[in-house]
């Protein structure tokens, strides 16, 4: 009985051993994906706007709590923006009212000002509903900049600056980098994150690509219409499309020749061949 025992409680640590050593590489390939992410979508040249405008760091929103209190995400990602910014820094909050009574960009804001940030500082956009709105709503802020800061959570950031890339590409070259990585930060809950981010990301991708063929159905321009402005030439019609009907009968075809094959060569009879 004691062997049978002993056996069952190394057999019981050998699986616990398996089990931990699988959620730790689950959490280290998580980190290491989080690390990459956070340092894609860069300029490879960056550049800065006019010397006496004002570093912009722009602050995503997340959904609000029911009961109009910051939640843990949209906390996190005011602090991001508070430890990437630099000194003088103008801090847009972006983010309507979509899961609470109170806008996303009240919310965090009135948060960052519980931290010191001055009033000063600080500017709400009450707009935005989705992250190309956080995006587009904020382009009056992010063309005074001087550089630009994206704060959110790791992949949420890099596809934002995506969208900042395909929305305003001059103003994409002023991004700098946001600290909105460091190892271990959230431990288990980075993996929770990165499915989110990579679910979210899916979503978005189907809708872009839904609402470009709704526009193509609707009132976008017609596929020869692109070919010709992207400089490539539409299909030819097949066939002699523009060629006029022939009216009456065919016209009378000559007769057959009857043709006689000679050492593996075809000769005409009457064509001027000879043996």
């Amino acid at each position: 009985m004691a062997g049978a025992a002993g056996a069952a409680g190394a057999a019981g640590a050998v699986v616990a051993g398996f089990v931990a050593a699988g959620v730790a590489l689950v959490i280290a390939v998580a980190e290491v994906h989080a690390w990459s992410a956070s340092r894609s979508r860069y300029p490879r040249a960056p550049e800065t706007g006019p010397d006496d405008a004002r570093d912009v760091v722009l602050v995503l929103g997340y959904r609000s709590r029911e009961d109009g209190r910051i939640n843990a995400l949209q906390a996190w990602r005011v602090r991001i923006a508070l430890r990437s910014a630099p000194p003088g820094a103008l801090f847009v909050f972006s983010g309507a009212a979509v899961h609470g009574p109170r806008a996303e960009a009240d919310v965090m804001a009135d948060y960052a000002a519980a931290r010191g940030i001055p009033a000063t500082d600080i500017v709400r956009e009450r707009a935005a509903r989705s992250t190309r709105e956080n995006i587009s709503c904020s382009l009056p802020w992010l063309r005074e900049a001087r550089t630009i800061r994206i704060a959110s959570n790791t992949f949420h950031a890099r596809r934002a600056r995506g969208y900042l890339r395909e929305l305003a590409p001059e103003l994409h070259a002023r991004l700098r980098p946001t600290r909105d990585f460091r190892l271990l930060e959230l431990g288990p809950l980075r993996v929770a994150l990165t499915v989110y981010d990579a679910v979210a990301s899916l979503g978005a991708a189907r809708a872009t690509r839904a609402a470009r063929a709704g526009s193509d159905r609707t009132g976008g321009e017609s596929r020869p219409n692109r070919r010709v402005r992207a400089g490539r030439r539409p299909p030819e019609p097949i066939g002699p499309a523009s060629a006029p009907a022939r009216a009456g009968p065919p016209p009378p075809t000559a007769p057959r020749t009857r043709r006689t094959r000679l050492y593996g060569a075809a000769a005409d009879p009457g064509d001027g061949s000879s043996l």
